[in-house]
């Protein structure tokens, strides 16, 4: 397995990509179901009195199975900006998950945050880089460990093969990555969708991982679980958030300004996800991903329950649970009595069902799981609360895997 130097020439990612336009939600009526049980983002920039807006952004907050929470005030104070601090190495590694020298590698691009001691591999959820992570990252390393970001195959940099998105082939990407990067053992914390791969890492390659972190990423997706009736919700609600008007000369951080005043923090340091996320295409906005990735992710994650007692590591599970004004801060001031506030606040419900029914169903597989529940919280809990959540990491690794 090869671990190239970092590639930094062109905007998105250092390579070029395919002009894969995203759908604005009213054209995939007959994917709504499948969308709804994932954190995909929808976003397409159109001409309305302005070069490049507004864009809708649909689906800001990540519905991932259920409908995501999002807050306007963080409460906790920023991270360091990366003014502060080097910026994190990046790079690729190839891997080829069948083991078959003959098969074409895939790109999996990192981030490498640096640092000593033990190791922390970051793992995203639908439809994000690593960039997501340059505020967690440098928190983790600053506690002692060394911090790598993965973006999983579909996304940003790494390759966009078109196929290799069952849960089994991703898993072990993740795996070779790993021992690719030279990493003994790491804690691997996952994020929303990520929670299926670190089920089966924790599973299929306890030899290779010390442990595992879920970030409102261990749900149950199943079509027999809370999710069935969590998906049906949600859409149009998402669909009325605002839109933003997008700075011509400054189009991504105009974007990630918007997301930051909106929900009170950005998408990552600086605009290094949004950038990898988006391509400039005329006055469009196309998403860098494959197509192939979104449709078959889903699919393979709403197949069977998630196999919990199969792990075979310490786990540390972190549950979000929403409130209706956190979920949809556009809705603060809307009448309670109004269809759309009730329509939320259903949404939200089953929201919080799900979540509870998964954290019950892991604590019954396993007893041994550290199970943590905060209220009020954004599905991109380590958005909202990074030191908060980079603390909750540190302290049960040095209780439980250390």
């Amino acid at each position: 397995m090869d671990v190239r130097e970092p590639t930094r020439s062109l905007p998105v990612g250092g390579r070029e990509f395919p002009r894969q336009a995203l759908r604005t939600w009213d054209t995939v009526a007959a994917t709504r179901q499948a969308d709804e049980l994932g954190d995909n983002r929808m976003v397409k920039a159109r001409s309305a009195g302005h070069p490049y807006g507004p864009i809708r952004w649909l689906g800001v907050c990540a519905l991932a199975v259920a409908l995501a929470a999002c807050t306007s005030n963080s409460g906790e104070s920023a991270a360091p900006s990366a003014a502060s601090a080097p910026p994190p190495a990046e790079g690729f590694v190839q891997v080829r998950p069948s083991g078959d020298p003959a098969e074409p590698p895939t790109d999996i691009a990192y981030r490498d945050y640096g640092g000593e001691g033990s190791p922390i591999v970051l793992l995203t959820g639908l439809g994000d880089t690593a960039g997501v992570f340059d505020q967690l990252g440098p928190l983790l390393r600053d506690q002692g460990h060394r911090v790598v970001a993965l973006t999983r195959r579909g996304y940003g940099a790494s390759s966009k093969s078109g196929t290799g998105y069952d849960l089994a082939t991703r898993t072990q990407d993740d795996a070779a990555a790993i021992s690719a990067l030279g990493l003994d053992r790491p804690v691997v914390v996952g994020h929303s969708i990520a929670g299926d791969e670190l089920i089966g890492l924790a599973t299929e390659y306890p030899e290779r991982v010390a442990g595992v972190v879920s970030l409102d990423a261990m749900l149950d997706r199943s079509p027999g679980g809370e999710a069935a009736a969590a998906q049906k919700c949600g859409g149009a609600i998402i669909g009325s958030g605002p839109a933003p008007a997008v700075d011509p000369m400054d189009p991504y951080g105009s974007m990630q300004a918007f997301y930051e005043e909106l929900y009170g923090f950005p998408l990552g340091n600086g605009t290094a996800n949004v950038r990898a996320l988006w391509a400039l295409n005329g006055t469009d906005l196309d998403s860098t991903a494959d197509p192939e990735a979104v449709p078959r992710i889903l699919a393979a994650a709403s197949k069977r329950p998630p196999a919990f007692s199969g792990m075979r590591v310490p786990v540390l599970a972190i549950f979000a649970l929403s409130t209706v004004d956190s979920a949809f801060p556009w809705l603060k001031d809307e009448d309670p009595s109004s269809r759309q506030y009730q329509r939320a606040t259903r949404c939200n419900e089953r929201s919080i069902a799900l979540r509870n029914a998964s954290a019950e169903q892991l604590a019954r597989q396993q007893p041994q799981a550290s199970i943590q529940k905060w209220d009020a919280t954004n599905h991109y809990l380590y958005l909202q609360w990074p030191e908060r959540t980079a603390t909750a990491i540190g302290e049960w690794i040095d209780s439980e895997v250390r």
